[in-house]
């Protein structure tokens, strides 16, 4: 006999139910095998509707879950209500994004069980970051950007996977080291009155293993270059509830072109310089990952080694988001 997954939690949600019946709806619970403890699961929906009713002891039963951070999430849902999604996961304490991506990648499953192969999501963009279908289906055109410590590049794409406008371009005055909070939104609102407008915006959230003590004040200052990039794109959303700015994960990215070392990614240059190349040897009758113009060319033989890495960056974000989202295609 199946059973309800929310019959299996011993202290219930006391977080009372949302104030849209639609998004409990979303939620409901989902029927499993009574053998809940050897069940695996690997739609987002499951996951998330285990998260908001197993008590912490059920919880514990998982991989990657610790019986400390088993206890922190049953606490966040008892305090603030019930996740509406795996990104919610995130103001968990002690939920970091590389373990988020672990649920994202894996599922939830039951220690001791591997899974051959493994299974993963079908999608790219993760957590409160899901785009609508509807936005899928009626946008023109994407800009893919990415950042480092002086420049940020960008490339804007339409539709149809040809080339508008592909650049990298310096902060100005800023730099790791100094926090200057205003000089940094100055910055970056330079840099946003420069971007072309497409229907989405698309950043790279990038993983930092094992930060330092000497590298720390650099992970904070492209963390916080992002986040004000990321809240600027997307100060409409208190008045349409839409997300103009995504974020694709970077394990993402490097999954789809094979280019991670354990949790690490390689550089992307080479993969980019052979498209170029490729472009120019083949008949344009010929479908091709990305349609390029002449200029962009001189864009990335102009480039140095650290704008090349940016602009090539952008690239692999974009092919990444139409093959995922637009082709439902994994390499």
């Amino acid at each position: 006999m199946k059973v309800l997954l929310r019959a299996l939690s011993s202290d219930g949600n006391s977080g009372g139910p949302t104030e849209d019946a639609e998004q409990d709806a979303e939620l409901s619970p989902v029927e499993i095998d009574p053998q809940w403890n050897v069940h695996i699961l690997t739609k987002e929906k499951d996951v998330v509707s285990a998260f908001n009713s197993l008590n912490h002891h059920q919880l514990r039963k998982y991989r990657h879950l610790s019986l400390r951070l088993s206890m922190a999430i049953t606490e966040e849902r008892e305090k603030w209500g019930p996740f509406k999604d795996l990104g919610d996961l995130l103001r968990v304490r002690g939920m970091g994004r590389r373990t988020l991506d672990r649920f994202l990648a894996e599922g939830l499953r039951p220690r001791g069980i591997r899974l051959e192969p493994l299974t993963r999501f079908s999608y790219a963009v993760t957590g409160n970051e899901q785009i609508s279908k509807e936005k899928l289906q009626v946008f023109e055109s994407v800009v893919t950007m990415d950042i480092g410590l002086k420049h940020l590049s960008w490339l804007h794409i339409d539709r149809g996977r040809n080339v508008r406008d592909w650049q990298v371009v310096e902060f100005g005055d800023i730099h790791p080291g100094k926090y200057d909070p205003v000089a940094y939104f100055k910055a970056m609102q330079r840099l946003v009155d420069e971007i072309p407008r497409p229907d989405l915006y698309i950043l790279e959230h990038k993983s930092y293993d094992k930060t330092s003590k000497t590298s720390y004040h650099i992970t904070l200052f492209i963390r916080t270059l992002e986040s004000i990039l990321f809240g600027m794109l997307n100060s409409s959303f208190a008045d349409t509830g839409e997300l103009e700015c995504v974020s694709l994960s970077q394990q993402r990215v490097g999954k789809h072109f094979g280019l991670l070392v354990g949790t690490r990614r390689r550089s992307g240059q080479a993969i980019v310089k052979k498209m170029l190349q490729n472009f120019l040897d083949i008949d344009h009758d010929q479908k091709v990952l990305m349609q390029f113009r002449p200029e962009d060319f001189e864009t990335f033989e102009n480039a140095n080694n650290f704008e090349k890495e940016l602009l090539a960056n952008s690239v692999l974000k974009a092919i990444t988001f139409f093959d995922v989202m637009m082709d439902n295609k994994e390499f």
